[in-house]
């Protein structure tokens, strides 16, 4: 019977130290995917080895279904996308919206003409 609940005190205290690491580590914390090096939140860029994260477009539906674009140059220039129409006949579409200026979003969907795309940040 000792035995039991020395055993049983003794998950308590591994389960409360597993909670207690989870839950010191920020959840916005983000990590450089070449060195695997945690990254300050303003950083564009590793700053150790130089990796910078990019982004993509996967194209679904069109003439480029099954291909993959990757997109090199950041617009405003704060590592984030920007998608403008710029006076297109049909317009722009992203997430079934119409728009003409979107700073892109993970998992945003695009859509010009018959072609769509998912947006996607590596």
């Amino acid at each position: 019977m000792i035995g039991l609940i020395v055993g049983g005190a003794a998950l308590l205290l591994v389960i409360v130290g597993i909670m207690a690491k989870r839950s010191a580590a920020p959840a916005s914390q983000r990590v450089c995917g070449g060195c695997r090096r945690v990254m300050l939140p303003v950083w564009t860029k590793c700053l150790f080895c130089g990796w910078a994260p990019g982004a993509r477009l996967e194209f679904i539906l069109g003439p480029m279904a099954n291909q993959t674009l990757q997109l090199t140059d950041d617009v405003p220039g704060d590592g984030n996308y920007e998608l403008a129409d710029l006076g297109s006949t049909n317009g722009v579409y992203v997430n079934g919206h119409k728009v003409p200026k979107k700073t892109l979003e993970p998992g945003d969907i695009i859509r010009v003409g018959n072609t769509e795309a998912v947006f996607k940040r590596d």
